[in-house]
């Protein structure tokens, strides 16, 4: 998988002696045993993973420790299982409800309407608030003229 781990790997802090050398313990711990089949490490030079990953153990190579802190992991991207939504056809992706005989309860005439409830209770706030309750009044649309105003075209008359 692209920049996903497949192995982990850990070294001792502190060294310790066996067969006479001091050396640090390492630990190598794969996703999966398959890694090391023939089939997989013949694959688009693989080989070079599995030589770099026995090369650590021996002590032949040492990993960057920035990289080891901070390693280039993305987010996962999960896809669909294309092969079972193929063997399951439908007309559309989303099934919807079944609709009712009267269509009319499909619409909600709540939130357009003409509604008169209000009006004393605007009424105690004008005068909780001392106003004046007037008629509104209307106030004449000012319209703006985007051209000048039609003055009718004339023309000198031309003499031969």
């Amino acid at each position: 998988p692209l920049n996903r781990p497949i192995a982990a790997v850990y070294e001792a802090p502190e060294a310790a002696e066996h067969n006479g050398k001091v050396k640090r313990g390492k630990l190598l711990v794969l996703g999966s045993g398959n890694v090391m089949e023939d089939s997989w490490i013949n694959k688009e030079e693989n080989e070079k993973l599995v030589t770099i990953l026995f090369d650590f153990l021996l002590h032949k190579v040492k990993f960057n420790q920035i990289d080891a802190d901070e390693p280039e992991i993305t987010d996962y991207h999960h896809l669909p299982d294309t092969g079972s939504l193929s063997e399951r056809l439908r007309v559309a992706v989303e099934e919807g409800e079944d609709l009712p005989r009267d269509f009319t309860k499909l619409f909600d005439f709540s939130t357009y309407k003409l509604d008169t409830s209000l009006i004393p209770e605007v009424s105690a706030t004008y005068q909780k608030l001392g106003l004046k309750q007037e008629t509104l009044t209307l106030i004449p649309p000012e319209f703006q003229a985007p051209l000048p105003p039609c003055l009718p075209a004339t023309f000198d008359p031309t003499h031969r």
